[in-house]
């Protein structure tokens, strides 16, 4: 990792750990500055081997340690929603659900309209019996792009669950 990239990765976990700590948020903005001035400062090269990496690792099945990768990567630059939507796939690889869904939500900060991540953020919170947040993350879905087939069978396979849990015996 660069130098300036572990610098903001270390501004970030200070962030993560202390979300008002003024120090650090300054430092962050600096950094930031400093890249946007000066393209060969952030990382890009490097970001982009270790996601290519992790992506290898993510096609090979070996979810452990594609996380971790992709969880740099992700760090390296705010931005990367898909090394944070892959994270959060290796997750429900490992049906680690409360993880999968806390790296999609993470994803849908950087990008609220990813149909891709919202769909399966639904999927999490239906395995974990959250029925009213599946269904509101597939019709936040449906919302954004009213053709998106996954949404929308999702939706009906729900609407279909949740009527035969209400049917009496």
């Amino acid at each position: 990792m660069g130098v300036m990239a572990r610098a903001l990765f270390m501004v970030t976990r200070a962030l993560e750990a202390d979300a008002d700590n003024s120090q650090a948020m300054a430092l962050e903005a600096r950094i930031r500055e400093a890249q946007s001035a000066d393209p060969t400062l952030s990382g890009e090269g490097e970001t982009s081997a270790r996601m290519a990496e992790a992506e290898e690792l993510y096609a090979k099945k070996k979810y452990k340690q594609a996380i971790d990768l992709f969880l740099d990567v992700a760090r390296m630059d705010a931005r990367q929603n898909r090394a944070l939507f892959r994270a959060a796939n290796c997750y429900v690889f490992l049906n680690r659900l409360e993880s999968a869904a806390h790296y999609y939500r993470k994803s849908l900060a950087v990008h609220a309209e990813d149909v891709h991540v919202l769909n399966n953020l639904g999927s999490v919170y239906f395995r974990l019996k959250k029925y009213d947040e599946a269904r509101e993350s597939w019709n936040e879905a449906v919302r954004l792009q009213p053709g998106f087939q996954p949404a929308r069978v999702n939706l009906e396979r729900l609407d279909r669950f949740t009527s035969q849990m209400e049917t009496p015996v």
